[in-house]
């Protein structure tokens, strides 16, 4: 009966009403940003790889790709920008989902429909859009 009780409160804290989907990667310099996103889309029931340089990104892309439906990527970072990293991502896998999220989503436009980027968020945006757009992009069907 002991037992029994333990794996129930155990079971209730594990509980979180989200049902559990896959896992994202967030690559941004702005820990600001880097911490609500990841709250965000874990109460949606995401997992949240956050790194905050490109490289660092780039390695937990390595490491995790098999597992992350989508990368949310911030264009301007110190170091190796947007571009960089893209091609990176895409040597480990061709059919890497990414949605770029920076200032000024209009200096894109080509880009999007040239490098197979799943769309771009622009900075500041709604928490809700970002769930959304996160949500489609994970399951295009």
């Amino acid at each position: 009966m002991a037992g029994t009780r333990i794996a129930f409160v155990v079971e209730i804290m594990n509980f979180s009403g989200a049902p559990q989907l896959g896992a994202v990667l967030v690559i941004d310099d702005d820990s600001a940003i880097l911490s609500l996103v990841k709250k965000a889309l874990e109460r949606e029931g995401y997992t949240v790889y956050t790194a905050s340089s490109a490289v660092e990104g780039i390695k937990l892309y390595e490491a995790h790709w098999r597992n992350i439906e989508v990368v949310l990527l911030d264009f301007w970072m110190p170091g190796l920008n947007g571009d960089h990293v893209l091609e990176h991502l895409k040597t480990i896998d061709p059919g890497v989902r990414i949605i770029l999220l920076t200032g000024d989503k209009y200096s894109f436009e080509r880009q999007l429909r040239t490098s197979g980027i799943c769309g771009c968020i622009e900075k500041p945006f709604d928490i809700m859009e970002l769930s959304e757009r996160v949500h489609q992009a994970a399951d295009p069907h």
